[in-house]
Parts: structure tokens; C-alpha cells; sequence
């Protein structure tokens, strides 16, 4: 209960994270600040002009945004798409998922290969950029990580040894099979600084002002990189109405004058809305009374006139651009239709008073959601409350099992459905904070963790979503849209699931 408690905590503190504005201004990690060269003069702004533009030949990515409070990737919110961002090109994980979102690439491990019980997976290090005995301590240590990397601790929870292997690989050895642990190492979170603070990354910090950091490939044919830091998103994004760089992390609002301003829409992230349906709670004991709650939801309502960043509603937990992806949900029987839900609730309610649903949320972009919610559900016949709770406090609410309806949410840890559903929804999960208990859920999960296959085990784990929403114990939201904004001659360059850049000529 106490891993399950921490990691609700960093569940529900990444979601409320994501409702939020922009970073606030802070250093790039002294670490990395140590490789930082002599600060040059302004660059020369004839790599603005129409040859340098040209998306075949953009030699040098202007992007401006608000510098990020850090960038340790262990210590960063996955929320916050400028620490993301940055993160990703300045330091390497083992592996990394291609900007389609369709295959697994190489980063700081060139090869790597698993036993037949899916039970080791060897990968080969890249010994010129980190020492393999380094990423090795690494992740033994975010293995036992228990507060702030709680979420990351977690996915790593059946990693009961990590070591080398003779002089440039490393091997994780795990308690039960997990066909899809390669892709788990994909995640931002899971890059790794060097064993002196250098970078690791495609891109290392050539120079480094107040105004902007420059960043060069270390390998490859990429292009030059130039941050330039805004103190506010507003800013950041003003400068590109303006001309002067070729994409921002723009605020919110800014989204819909993209749209019309460039033609840019953005695409969604790995970061999910919903609410948990407590089926422990008498009043919603009842799946026709769950599946009645479900429908008189006005998803889009709340996407467009209501959550406070731009998004789009969903009908499960799982962001259409993380790969594996394969359109399952709850589908029809969750669609909005007020008078279905309201006969259903009627024809239950025959012989006792309308069901009072207690809502829980924290802070006030979830209580505009849950006052909506709570509207359409008084408009069908239920009685509501809403609670608005320290954080603390919701979750320990959640934890008791005293709310009816939470609101929560899940960030994924890397760019895959691997990260998501059996985190959510295995019954023996300490993220299962919805308590789902199901046997044909459990049943999918592990079949899918000793499936090999790719895109065989993702069928599997979109089963095991499409029984996890069968169960009318979700209510779906929405998934959070990307804050990168891009002018029309660079909107070739690809945001991934998690927000981060892919900037090869590769991809």
C-alpha cells in the first residue's frame, strides 16, 4: 500500500502538472553548465533567411520557450513539455521510440537481446558516450527510488538486478517476463546524465547566454539547435508571430490563432484525463447506474468549453500518437446520450432516492471540470457533490476508497501503450488506483508479457484496454495536445508522444 500510495501521489501531481502554465525560469543543470564554452557573439541573422528556411536545408532550428527548472531526467515533470523537450536532446536513454511511433531505435544502446524466458534483457552500451558500469548504478538506483521518481521507480519494479556484462553492456534481470521492458526504457525519464554531469544526447551545449543556448549535434547530420529563452510562453510565442525563430512552446490560448495563423495543429501527447468510477461505493455498486454516469457526460463540452489546455476527448485512456495504438476504448457504450442515461438511472432508481455521486478534486482547473460533470449528472437525475481537496488529501481519498468519482489522469513514462495499460490495470499494479479487479483483464496482460511481437502484444494489451472500459469503471476525458508550435516552412520537424523532438534526417 505504500508504493501504491506514492505512486498515486506522482500520479495525480504529473496530471495537475499538465493544468498548468509554462515552467518558471531557472538554469540549465550546472553539470551540464560545466561543458558550456566561452559565450559567443549574436549569431548572425543570415541563418534566418529563405535558404536556411527551406524545410529540406533547415541547417540551424530556432525554437523559443521558457528555460526549464531542470533538466535531470529523473527529477523533471513529464507535464512540462520544455523540460521534456530539452531534456531529450541533451541526454540519451537506451533506447528510443521513432518519431512515427511505429519501431524501437537505438540511443545509448547500439544492439540488445533478451533470453527466451523474456526474464533478461542484455543491452550492448555505447562506451564512447557513458561508461556501461555507470548505467548500470543508474538504474539500480532509480530502481530503488521511492519519492521523487516515484513513478519512474515504478516502472522498474520487477527489476531485481542490473549489471555489467564483460566491458560495454548491461543487464537488467527481471522477476516475471515483460516482452515490452525495451520500450519501457524509451521514456525521457529514463535517460541518463553522464558520471560527471556531461551530456549524453544526440546534442551537446556549444555556448550559453542569458538570451540563448546553442546546441550542436555530437554525431550525426542533425541541425544546429538555438533555444532561445522567453520568460513567459506568451513570449515565446510572440517571438515566432514575429519571425524571429522557426517554432515556440506556446501557451494555451495560443493554440486556435496557430491554427490560423500557420496552419499548425498539434498533435496529442501521452498525458491523459479521466476520473476513476468507484465500484466499492454502494451508490455506484450498480453497472447500470456506472455505465448511466458514463453517458451523461458531455466529453466534448468539456474539451472545448471548459479544460483549461487544448485537447480532445477520448473514449479510453490512451493518447492516439503512443505507439501501439490501436482505436480501442469503450466506444458506443460510452457515448454522450442524456436520454439513454437518464431512462437507465429511472428504471434503477425505481425504489429508492437518485444516487448522490461525491466528486473529488484538487485545485481549480479540476473543479471547473468536475462543477461541468456534475451539471450533466444533476441534468439526468443524480444528486452531486464536490469536493475540492488538498492534494494530499485526494489522494488519501482516493486511497480509502471514500470518493465516488476522482478525478485523475495518467503521463506516460515512454511513448508506448506498455508504459500505460498494465500500469493502470493490472489487479497486482500499484498504479491501479481504479481497483480494477479483473480476471480476463489479467488474463491479457499476460499473454501480452510473453509476447514477443510487437504488434501482436499490442493487440493483446488493446484487449485487455477495451475489457478495462467494459468494466464502467472509468470515466474518459480527454488527451492533452502538444504545446510546440512550428511555422509553415519547419512544421515538418516531429513532436513524439511524450513532446520531445525528433530532429534527424533519419526520421
Amino acid at each position: 500500500m505504500e508504493r501504491l500510495g506514492l505512486y498515486c501521489l506522482a500520479l495525480v501531481w504529473l496530471m495537475l502538472g499538465a493544468c498548468g502554465g509554462g515552467a518558471e525560469t531557472g538554469p540549465i543543470d550546472d553539470a551540464a553548465r560545466d561543458e558550456v564554452a566561452p559565450v559567443p557573439d549574436a549569431p548572425d541573422e543570415s541563418a534566418l533567411d529563405a535558404e536556411i528556411r527551406d524545410p529540406e536545408t533547415l541547417g540551424v532550428v530556432r525554437i523559443a520557450l521558457q528555460r526549464p527548472p531542470t533538466v535531470d531526467p529523473t527529477e523533471i515533470s513529464l507535464a512540462d513539455q520544455e523540460s521534456v523537450l530539452v531534456t531529450d536532446l541533451l541526454y540519451d536513454g537506451l533506447t528510443e521510440v521513432s518519431a512515427a511511433g511505429d519501431r524501437l531505435e537505438p540511443a545509448l544502446a547500439s544492439a540488445w537481446t533478451v533470453n527466451d524466458q523474456l526474464t533478461e534483457w542484455t543491452f550492448v552500451v555505447d562506451s564512447d558516450r557513458v561508461d556501461p558500469r555507470h548505467v548500470a548504478e543508474h538504474f539500480a538506483r532509480v530502481r530503488d527510488e521511492t519519492s521523487a521518481a516515484a513513478t519512474i521507480g515504478a516502472a522498474l519494479v520487477d527489476v531485481s538486478d542490473v549489471q555489467t556484462v564483460g566491458s560495454d553492456a548491461v543487464r537488467f534481470r527481471l522477476d516475471r517476463p515483460d516482452a515490452g521492458f525495451a520500450w519501457m526504457l524509451s521514456g525521457v525519464a529514463f535517460s541518463v546524465v553522464g558520471e560527471s554531469g556531461e551530456t549524453t544526447g544526440q546534442y551537446q551545449i556549444e555556448s550559453e547566454s542569458d538570451r540563448e543556448t546553442i546546441l550542436t549535434p555530437g554525431t550525426g547530420d542533425g541541425p544546429t539547435v538555438v533555444l532561445h529563452w522567453a520568460e513567459t510562453a506568451d513570449d515565446a510565442y510572440d517571438t515566432l508571430t514575429l519571425g524571429l525563430v522557426d517554432a515556440a512552446v506556446a501557451p494555451p490560448d495560443a493554440v486556435h490563432d496557430a491554427a490560423d495563423r500557420f496552419g499548425a495543429v498539434p498533435p496529442a501527447r501521452a498525458i491523459t484525463r479521466f476520473y476513476g468510477i468507484n465500484a466499492d461505493s454502494p451508490r455506484l455498486a450498480d453497472e447500470r447506474v456506472r455505465r448511466a454516469l458514463i453517458q451523461a457526460i458531455d466529453r466534448d463540452r468539456l474539451v472545448d468549453e471548459v479544460l483549461a489546455v487544448p485537447a480532445f476527448s477520448l473514449d479510453g485512456v490512451l493518447a492516439p500518437t503512443i505507439a501501439g495504438y490501436g482505436h480501442s476504448g469503450c466506444g458506443l457504450e460510452c457515448r454522450f446520450d442524456r436520454e439513454a442515461a437518464a431512462v437507465a438511472l429511472d428504471a434503477v432508481a425505481d425504489d429508492g432516492d437518485p444516487p448522490v455521486v461525491r466528486i473529488a478534486v484538487a485545485d481549480d482547473g479540476q473543479a471547473a471540470v468536475a462543477a461541468a460533470i456534475a451539471r450533466d449528472l444533476e441534468a439526468v437525475g443524480f444528486d452531486t457533490v464536490v469536493d475540492e481537496l488538498a492534494l494530499d488529501d485526494l489522494v488519501r481519498v482516493i486511497a480509502d476508497g471514500d470518493a465516488d468519482l476522482f478525478a485523475t489522469g495518467a503521463v506516460a513514462v515512454a511513448s508506448s501503450i506498455d508504459a500505460v495499460i498494465p500500469e493502470l490495470f493490472a489487479s497486482d499494479s500499484p498504479g491501479n488506483a481504479l481497483r480494477l479487479r479483473s480476471d480476463e483483464v489479467d488474463r491479457l496482460l499476460a499473454e501480452a508479457a510473453v509476447t514477443a511481437d510487437d504488434h501482436a502484444r499490442w493487440d493483446l494489451l488493446n484487449e485487455a484496454h477495451d475489457a478495462a472500459m467494459s468494466s464502467a469503471l472509468v470515466l474518459p476525458i480527454a488527451a492533452t495536445r502538444s504545446s510546440f508550435v512550428a511555422a509553415p516552412h519547419a512544421q515538418h520537424l516531429a513532436v513524439r508522444a511524450d513532446g520531445s523532438l525528433a530532429l534527424w534526417a533519419a526520421e
